[in-house]
C-alpha cells in the first residue's frame, strides 16, 4: 500500500531523492502511564477521559526517552488510545475532537534535524471512521489499520505537516482519497461478502484499506487518481462499456482471486450520489430529514450494492453530529437506498458519506444544524413549465455563496424519468448549453438514458468545476432543447424530473459532496401540440342576470382534458377555480353585474396552459329557457370555432 509514495521525492541541495518502498514494524510497547488527572476537552457522551495533543507530546518524549528510542525522520511512532479515551487537537485535528472531527492524525515535533515524528490513533468512533469492511472480523481494528495506513502514507510524504506535499486544496496525498477504497480483491468470508472484503493482502493478511492519491494515475484520466498500488497506477483505465442495457443489475459475490488472477486495466467506478430531502434542519434533538444514496455505472442503476454511511463535522470544535436510523443498508433495484437523519443539539455542518462496497467508491451530502446554514451555499432553478421538440426553452439558475470560497465548485444536473418505463429519454436527444461570462454559449455533455430508473447527467461548468468566490450571488442563463425522435410523457407516462445540484467536487476520483439541491418535473409535450382558451364570456351578454349568470371558456383542440380557473378582476370567483373541460369547453355560474373574466386553462400532460381575459357586463334575471339557451349557445360557439 506504501508503493504509490515511491512516486514522491524529497529535494536536497537541489538533488532530488525520491522516496524507497521499505516500511518496517519495529515492534510493539505498552504504556502503563496512568492519564493526567485533568481533562483536555469537555467530554463528548460515551467517554471518560479526553487527552490533549501537548499531554500526549510529554507523555511520548518521556517514554521514549527512557529507552534512547531513536528519533528522527526514518522512524515513526503511532500511538493507540483504548476506548472511552477522546483526544483533542493537534496535526490533522485542527481544534477538533476524536469524538466528531477525526480519526487520526500525524504531526512531529522537537529538533529538526532529529524530530519526534508520530500519529494520534484514537480508539475508533463507527459512527465516523467504519469502513464497512471487517476482512479480519473485527470492525474497530479493521477501521484503525485504514486509518493507520492513511497517516502512515501521510508521515513519509509530509513528516512535518507544513512542508511536503499538499494539492490546491491543502490536502495531503491521503486526504485526496479519503473514504475512497477501491474495488475489493476479495472476501474473507464467502457467506458474508457484503461486509468482509479486502483489497490487500500482505504477508498472508488480508485488509481493507483507503487509496492513496498518484500523479501517475491521476495523469492517464479525470477522476483516477486514487489507486492501491504503483502497480495499478500504471494500469491503462478500462474504457466506458457505454450504455448497453440501461437496467438495474444486481452485484454476484466476489471470489478470492487465485495468484494467477491479474488485471489488465483499472475498473471504471461507480458513481455515487447522496440526495437529501432538506439540506438545512432544526439544531433541536428532533428534527430529521431523509438521504437518498443513488448508485449506479454504465449500464444504470446498481442493485444489491452495499451501502456503509458515517458522519464527520465539516469544521472542528462546532459539536458533534446527529444520528443516522441505519449505518449500512443495500441498494433496491432502482440503484436507491434511504435513511433519515436526526439533528443534534449543536448548531453544525456534517457530512454524511455514503460507501459502496462493490467498487469502493463514495458520496455525500452536508446538512447544515441551526444557524450553521446561515453562509451555506444555495442553488435556485427557475425550471420550464414544459419542453416542447418545437420550443427550445431558457431558464435561469442562480447560486449564492455567503460563505468562504468553494474550491471545485460543480451545479450537476441530474434528469430522471419513471423507475419502471421500458421508454426513455436518451442522452443525444437532450442539448443543454449556458451563457458564460463572456457571452458565450457553451455546450453541456450529457450522458445516460432515463428508461428502467436510469438518468441523464452533465455538469456546469465541467467535471471538475471551478473555484466558487465567497460572498457571491450568480445567475446563468441555461439552455434546453428536446429532440422531435424523444418519446413524450403521453408515451413514457411520466415527466421527466430534473434536479440541480450544488456540488463540490474531488478532481483525484470525481467524489462528490452535494451542499445544496433543488428539483422540478417537466413534462415533454407532442411536437407542435399547443392549447388555447379562444373565447370567454358570459350567457346572455346582457338582459339576464342576478340570480345567476353562465361564463364560459372555450378551449381549442376540443380532445384536451384539465380544468379551467376562472376569475373576476383577478380575484377567484367562488366554485369556479376548478372546472373541469369537455368537449373543449368549462362553465360556471356567476352573479351579475360589471365583470373582467378571466380564464385560465391549466393545461395536461400533453398541452401547455393558456388564458384569455375579457370585460363583461350582466344586468338582468336569467329563467330557465335563458340558462339553458346560454349552454347552447356555447356550446355552438365552440363547434364554429373549431370549424364544424
Amino acid at each position: 500500500m506504501y508503493s504509490v509514495n515511491t512516486e514522491y521525492y524529497r529535494t536536497t541541495n537541489g538533488a532530488n531523492t525520491n522516496i524507497s518502498y521499505k516500511v518496517n514494524f519495529g515492534g510493539q510497547q505498552n504504556d502503563t502511564t496512568a492519564y493526567p488527572s485533568t481533562d483536555d476537552c469537555t467530554l463528548a457522551p460515551g467517554y471518560t477521559r479526553c487527552i490533549g495533543d501537548k499531554a500526549l507530546k510529554t507523555e511520548l518524549t518521556s517514554y521514549l526517552g527512557a529507552p534512547q528510542l531513536p528519533v528522527d525522520n526514518a522512524h515513526l511512532y503511532p500511538v493507540f488510545f483504548a476506548p472511552g479515551i477522546e483526544t483533542a487537537g493537534g496535526g490533522g485535528g485542527g481544534g477538533g475532537t476524536s469524538a466528531a472531527d477525526y480519526c487520526g492524525y500525524h504531526s512531529e515535533y522537537g529538533d529538526a534535524a532529529s524530530p519526534t515524528v508520530y500519529t494520534n490513533e484514537p480508539y475508533p468512533d463507527l459512527g465516523g471512521c467504519d469502513t464497512g469492511q471487517s476482512p479480519n472480523g473485527d470492525r474497530y481494528a479493521d477501521a484503525a489499520i485504514s486509518t493507520l495506513s492513511h497517516e502512515i502514507n501521510e508521515a513519509i510524504t509530509n513528516p512535518d505537516t507544513t512542508g511536503g506535499w499538499f494539492d490546491a486544496r491543502n490536502n495531503e496525498n491521503g486526504d485526496e482519497c479519503l473514504n475512497n477504497f477501491g474495488p475489493p480483491l476479495g472476501s474473507t468470508d464467502p457467506t458474508n461478502t457484503a461486509t468482509t472484503g479486502y483489497n490487500q493482502a500482505i504477508n498472508g493478511g488480508f485488509y481493507y484499506t483507503q487509496t492513496e492519491f498518484s500523479n501517475t494515475a491521476f495523469n492517464a484520466g479525470t477522476f483516477q487518481g486514487c489507486v492501491q498500488s504503483e502497480d495499478q497506477a500504471t494500469l491503462p483505465v478500462a474504457p466506458p462499456t457505454g450504455q448497453a442495457s440501461p437496467q438495474a443489475r444486481p452485484r454476484s459475490s466476489v471470489a478470492r482471486p487465485t495468484a494467477a488472477t491479474t488485471t489488465a486495466t483499472r475498473p471504471t467506478p461507480d458513481d455515487v450520489y447522496v440526495d437529501a430531502s432538506s439540506y438545512n434542519v432544526a439544531a433541536d434533538g428532533t428534527a430529521t430529514t431523509t438521504l437518498t444514496v443513488h448508485v449506479d455505472d454504465a449500464h444504470g442503476p446498481v442493485a444489491g450494492d452495499h451501502i456503509n454511511f458515517t458522519t464527520a463535522a465539516t469544521t472542528p470544535t462546532q459539536g458533534v453530529c446527529g444520528t443516522l436510523a441505519n449505518r449500512q443498508g443495500t441498494t433496491n433495484t432502482d440503484g436507491d437506498l434511504t435513511v433519515t437523519y436526526t439533528a443534534s443539539h449543536a448548531d453544525i455542518s456534517c457530512d454524511v458519506v455514503a460507501t459502496e462496497a462493490a467498487t469502493g467508491q463514495s458520496g455525500d451530502a452536508q446538512i447544515d444544524q441551526g444557524t450553521a446554514g446561515a453562509d451555506g451555499p444555495a442553488i435556485t432553478v427557475a425550471y420550464p413549465t414544459a419542453l416542447t421538440p418545437d420550443a427550445p426553452v431558457t431558464f435561469t439558475a442562480t447560486t449564492t455563496n455567503p460563505g468562504e470560497a468553494i474550491p471545485n465548485a460543480v451545479a450537476g444536473i441530474i434528469i430522471t424519468g419513471d423507475d419502471t418505463a421500458t421508454t426513455g429519454v436518451d442522452a443525444a436527444q437532450l442539448h443543454l448549453s449556458y451563457t458564460d461570462a463572456g457571452g458565450h454559449e457553451v455546450s453541456v455533455a450529457l450522458t445516460g438514458n432515463t428508461k428502467n430508473g436510469g438518468e441523464i447527467t452533465g455538469s456546469l461548468p465541467s467535471e471538475t468545476g471551478a473555484t466558487y468566490p465567497a460572498g457571491l450571488t450568480a445567475s446563468t442563463t441555461v439552455h434546453l432543447s428536446i429532440d422531435p425522435t424523444a418519446p413524450t410523457t403521453a408515451q413514457t407516462h411520466h415527466p421527466l424530473t430534473a434536479e440541480t445540484d450544488f456540488d463540490q467536487v474531488n478532481p483525484a476520483d470525481g467524489f462528490t459532496s452535494t451542499l445544496d439541491s433543488t428539483t422540478a418535473d417537466i413534462p415533454v409535450l407532442a411536437p407542435t401540440t399547443t392549447a388555447s382558451v379562444t373565447a370567454v364570456g358570459a350567457t346572455p351578454n346582457a338582459g339576464v342576470g342576478v340570480a345567476g349568470v353562465l361564463l364560459y371558456a372555450v378551449i381549442d383542440p376540443n380532445t384536451v382534458n384539465g380544468t379551467v380557473a376562472f376569475t373576476d378582476n383577478g380575484s377567484p370567483i367562488t366554485d369556479c377555480t376548478t372546472r373541469p373541460v369537455s368537449a373543449g369547453f368549462a362553465t360556471c355560474v356567476t352573479t351579475a353585474g360589471i365583470h373582467t373574466l378571466t380564464a385560465t386553462y391549466t393545461g395536461d400532460p400533453t398541452h401547455p396552459g393558456s388564458t384569455a381575459t375579457t370585460p363583461i357586463t350582466v344586468t338582468a334575471t336569467p329563467n330557465f329557457l335563458q340558462l339553458a339557451l346560454g349552454y347552447l349557445i356555447a356550446y355552438a360557439h365552440n363547434l364554429h370555432l373549431i370549424g364544424l
